[in-house]
């Protein structure tokens, strides 16, 4: 859509553009679904033991972002989602947190605040899904680039997919504003189905998003504009 709309703007045709998306690391694995379900009991278990009253919840889903609008958007999309799915243990990590220090949230959603990049990694590896509720923004979503290259289930507004060629029951779950809470319940109700939409996402993103990939297209962008002369 960028490159449509620069083409207008510079009144040329839209051929004279080649779009190299935006990329993330690909991690060398991933981790086994077993041992992801040994780590999210871990997570879960320390969370909600350090405030929080009741039943222990089932599940882990994860959510990352700085303080930023849509971010803070999405955060409140994610107050309705975690009403609706008490048994969802849910972390929204990040200095968005600080924003909503004294609003009451549901119990099961908790603002960790800024971690270490080796504990977000962690979180990723025991999680049993990431969220993108996202409804504002402009730009690739790098999050979701993230949550998918590291093969962790996802669930994702279509919005918060854009500019990415994942394709909803193939890589992830896609679920409106409305319907979130809802999808993330059928995800967590059926984790095989969830594994297997993450490991295409991962070969996916490691064939199409991945730095090494990406290099490469720009790099034959640059030889066919570039005479080889000059470029010695």
């Amino acid at each position: 859509a960028d490159a449509e709309a620069l083409a207008e703007e510079g009144g040329v045709g839209p051929e004279r553009f080649t779009v190299i998306p935006n990329g993330t690391v690909v991690p060398d694995s991933i981790i086994d679904p077993a041992d992801r379900a040994v780590q999210g009991a871990r997570w879960r278990h320390r969370y909600w033991t350090a405030g929080s009253t009741g039943a222990e919840p089932e599940h882990l889903a994860v959510f990352f972002g700085s303080w930023h609008p849509p971010n803070l958007d999405a955060v409140e999309l994610l107050i309705e989602v975690a009403e609706a799915q008490p048994s969802t243990l849910i972390l929204s990590v990040g200095f968005h947190g600080q924003a909503f220090l004294h609003r009451i949230v549901p119990p099961n959603l908790v603002f960790p605040g800024m971690v270490a990049t080796r504990t977000k990694d962690r979180l990723l590896r025991a999680a049993d899904v990431a969220l993108n509720p996202m409804r504002l923004g402009s730009g690739t979503n790098l999050k979701l680039l993230e949550y998918l290259a590291v093969g962790i289930p996802v669930v994702s507004t279509p919005f918060g997919a854009r500019g990415i060629d994942v394709v909803d029951g193939e890589h992830l779950r896609f679920a409106e504003p409305d319907a979130f809470a809802a999808v993330l319940g059928e995800v967590l109700a059926d984790p095989a189905a969830a594994q297997k939409r993450a490991r295409a996402a991962r070969a996916l993103v490691s064939e199409r998003y991945g730095w090494g990939s990406l290099g490469r297209d720009l790099a034959a962008v640059v030889a066919e504009i570039v005479p080889a002369e000059a470029r010695r």
